[in-house]
């Protein structure tokens, strides 16, 4: 991952073939002491974890993808959990015959480029669990 620009608002980062976006990210936030963001992006993947968050059971259903992915769309943001920068993040992708699926993002390997935008903000975001939905909430 290549630091494309840098002002005082933004961070544009282009991510290399082959890196897994998730822990580049959370690991950049965490050297650049980036305690909450915005984060946008589009690209190119070969290999995507997403799920969706079924409330009734509390629980994750996780599928995985591999194959030549445009990733249409990437949303969320980073605060830390537990003391660490953490990533909740959803994305659209779209496959070769132009359908599209998408969910919440666990893992995702960039195939051609990653152009992610952060948008730091000047107050710290952090994660805290939530006893009525079992999910770790933003505070």
């Amino acid at each position: 991952m290549q630091p494309a620009f840098r002002s005082q608002k933004q961070v544009l980062l282009r991510f290399m073939r082959g890196e897994e976006l998730v822990s580049v990210l959370e690991e950049f936030c965490n050297k650049q002491k980036i305690l909450g963001a915005w984060v946008k992006g589009l690209g190119a993947v070969d290999e995507v974890e997403i799920s969706y968050y079924d409330l009734k059971d509390r629980n994750y259903k996780r599928q995985g993808f591999c194959g030549e992915f445009e990733l249409l769309n990437l949303t969320g943001n980073i605060a830390p959990k537990e003391g660490k920068p953490f990533l909740h993040a959803h994305a659209t992708f779209s496959r070769p015959d132009f359908s599209v699926f998408g969910g919440h993002l666990h893992r995702m390997r960039i195939s051609g480029t990653g152009e992610i935008l952060l948008q730091p903000f000047e107050a710290r975001l952090e994660r805290r669990p939530d006893d009525e939905t079992g999910l770790w909430l933003l505070h």
